[in-house]
């Protein structure tokens, strides 16, 4: 069993980050194992982010790209660049 997924967060003090999560199910079929546990569940998260200076309008149109269905891109791209501005020093600013 394997369950990926990610989100992507957008918050004016910690800029934007993408959170992936999996959940993996594992049977153990060693004896040795299986006299400690039958069945584990492991879950895995990563949460990655880029300083805001180095995330373009293009970096962010390929992070939405395989996220979230196409009438919403561009909507939630909005957020993205107006969370990116939030967070910029000055003399970054548009």
């Amino acid at each position: 069993m394997k369950t990926p997924n990610s989100t992507i967060i957008a918050g004016s003090k910690r800029g934007i980050q993408r959170v992936d999560v999996g959940l993996y199910g594992y049977r153990f079929k060693s004896k040795q194992l299986a006299e400690i546990a039958k069945n584990v569940v492991v879950a895995v998260v990563v949460v990655s982010s880029l300083g805001p200076t180095k995330v373009n309008e293009g970096y962010l149109h390929m992070l939405i790209e395989n996220q979230f269905p196409e009438e919403k891109q561009q909507e939630i791209l909005g957020i993205l660049l107006k969370a990116r501005k939030d967070v910029l020093p000055p003399h970054y600013r548009e």
